[in-house]
């Protein structure tokens, strides 16, 4: 999310708007506090629709059409103003990743996920073709992950923008080619099976990791989604009738939603979510509570420079490398943004662990790197959540903005999984990701050598070529971080140098969860234990938002704060000191129920446990 910016408004409908949750081509999705205290998402048009009438009375038929869908699986209308000088309307807001993020960050779905995807999706078109309605874009940036299962959203604006407003030019259908079904990217008439099609190209996504249909340009996935048969081996036994029958090219051919509702009843796996998406699912909660909660600003709208300071050696250091040319990312001219960096070198990275952990990530978004590619809108934002992401808006031409986002030490183990690297290499490492030319939205990823699959994404929207200018800054920042890495400076008892999977003991996992399968890191300042039957242990040791916003308990010595529920198992906070207004270092312990019998309070107790013999471990660090 982002701050609001200059010219946002802040009521819009008699809803406070409280940050940007993002924009689209047709309007841009506002968080908002609903006069009776709901939060709400509020889409908004862009105004240069808004002067056209036969839009808007499409619009106002959709938002009266969009009222009678009151499912569960959905994100239900709150209210709507389709006559105002920008047309808008509100829904409820619901916490959670996109499947889109969830797989990115966590991998594929286990059985136990993707029962509840299944399930949920057919239950949501349910609602939606039987208020008449067909919803034509289901993909996974479009389903987002709740706590009870997944919700479908954009079927509203999506209908709207029918006729001769569903086409870019004559015959160029609006829509996502990799999860349209043949008749769509036909450009024929559309009916309920159409939608059955997408989730068949979603869940073979959420199963496998990879999209059934992608081809290396957009003609190249419509012709496959037309004519080439899905790659069925890569998904499970369990589920390859049911994808298959999805996906077959004949509409009449295809199951229906109620058999899909049984297909997903039919399986043998507790809908749950994986430990990693129940996380994500937390992390978001916390994000959304910050900006909810965030002090008004005196309306000025500026965002706050959330840049952590550095000691004044630092400073002079960054200022001499600076002045020698050191370090300094080379980038094709603003005008000729066309996604391959002038290679100067390619000095191979090798960064320790003990400097992962340390990496500035506002600090790779400088004038310098991003400077060629747009004017910055204020300064990098780093994520509420975790210490190791940020981003920044930059201006473009007319209301939208564009941003930038970078993640030092995020997963890349389901694109390492997945095997499909574009063929280029920076700093000696293997490149995940891209998209046709053109696309306005894109994220690369460089894996990092010698690693626990970790990687450095850059994330690009809203430019012409997002992936060309993802591949610029990113061969800029991993140059960057190849001959002068930002590190901060810490103290020495601080939790951004602790190595998180050495803070507890053999013994202490064994206690809390069984003997364990696995362990990983899950980025720099994260570790995970994964046992039976998805039981986990995990350790967080980063700079984070406020987590006052669950129950406070009292551990011993200390005041945590209590999270999760008796279906994901226990989470505990810790803030050890305070770093900045709202940013805090955090001691952050979950005990993942997954499928077992673990009792919430067991989990809450075991979790507690293992936090005090790890908090004295990082204090004494």
């Amino acid at each position: 999310m982002e701050p609001l910016g200059r010219t946002d408004p802040e009521l819009v409908g008699g809803n406070k708007i409280l940050a940007v949750i993002g924009q689209g081509a047709m309007g841009r999705v506002l968080l908002g506090r609903a006069p009776d205290g709901r939060l709400v998402a509020i889409k908004q048009v862009h105004r240069h629709f808004a002067h056209d009438q036969e839009f808007r009375a499409r619009f106002a038929r959709e938002v009266e059409a969009s009222r009678r869908v009151t499912g569960a699986y959905t994100a239900a209308i709150v209210d709507a103003d389709p006559q105002g000088p920008v047309p808008w309307l509100s829904s409820v807001f619901v916490t959670g990743p996109t499947l889109e993020e969830a797989i990115t960050g966590a991998g594929p779905l286990n059985m136990g996920g993707l029962r509840l995807l299944i399930g949920g999706l057919a239950a949501a078109l349910s609602e939606i073709h039987r208020a008449g309605m067909v919803h034509r874009d289901l993909k996974p940036s479009n389903v987002l992950l709740a706590q009870d299962g997944p919700r479908v959203i954009d079927f509203g604006i999506a209908r709207a923008v029918d006729g001769e407003f569903q086409l870019t030019s004559a015959g160029a259908v609006i829509g996502s080619p990799s999860f349209m079904s043949p008749e769509q990217a036909e450009g024929r008439n559309l009916t309920a099976a159409s939608d059955v099609f997408s989730v068949g190209a979603v869940v073979f996504m959420a199963s496998t990791g990879v999209s059934p249909f992608l081809g290396a340009s957009t003609p190249q996935t419509l012709y496959n989604v037309v004519h080439s048969v899905a790659d069925l081996s890569r998904v499970d036994p369990v589920l390859q009738s049911i994808v298959g029958a999805c996906l077959q090219k004949n509409p009449g051919d295809r199951p229906s939603v109620d058999e899909l509702l049984d297909f997903a009843g039919s399986i043998r796996a507790e809908p749950l979510w994986p430990a990693a998406v129940q996380r994500q699912i937390d992390h978001k909660t916390r994000e959304v509570a910050y900006w909810a909660s965030r002090p008004d600003e005196g309306g000025t709208h500026q965002r706050r420079s959330r840049v952590p300071r550095r000691s004044a050696a630092a400073v002079v250091a960054f200022v001499i490398a600076a002045a020698s040319g050191v370090g300094m990312g080379v980038l094709l001219p603003r005008t000729s943004i066309s996604g391959t960096a002038t290679k100067v070198s390619d000095p191979p990275l090798s960064l320790s662990s003990e400097q992962l952990r340390l990496v500035d990530a506002c600090a790779l978004l400088d004038e310098r790197i991003i400077g060629p590619v747009g004017k910055r809108r204020g300064q990098p934002n780093p994520s509420i959540t975790q210490s190791n992401e940020c981003s920044i808006s930059i201006d473009t031409s007319g209301s939208t903005y564009s941003t930038v986002d970078v993640t030092v030490g995020g997963s890349a183990s389901s694109l390492v999984l997945a095997g499909q690297d574009n063929g280029n290499s920076m700093g000696g490492m293997r490149v995940f990701g891209g998209g046709s030319s053109g696309s306005d939205n894109c994220a690369i990823t460089a894996v990092l050598p010698d690693s626990a699959q970790l990687g450095i994404t850059v994330k690009v929207r809203k430019f012409g070529d997002s992936c060309g200018v993802a591949a610029s800054v990113l061969r800029s920042i991993v140059f960057r971080l190849a001959v002068n890495p930002p590190l901060r400076s810490v103290t020495p008892n601080s939790v951004l140098g602790v190595d998180p999977c050495g803070v507890v003991k053999d013994n202490e996992v064994v206690t809390a969860i069984g003997k364990p399968v696995s362990k990983s890191l899950t980025n720099p300042h994260s570790c995970l234990w994964s046992g039976e039957s998805g039981t986990g242990l995990s350790i967080e040791a980063d700079e984070t938002g406020s987590s006052d916003i669950f129950a406070p308990v009292r551990i011993g010595d200390y005041t945590a704060y209590q999270g999760g529920n008796p279906g994901i198992g226990c989470l505990l906070y810790l803030p050890l000191s305070q770093k900045a207004p709202n940013r805090y270092e955090t001691l952050v312990v979950g005990v993942l129920a997954g499928s077992s019998t673990i009792d919430y309070q067991v989990a809450c107790d075991r979790a507690a446990a293992v936090l005090l013999a790890a908090a004295a471990r990082v204090k004494g660090s």
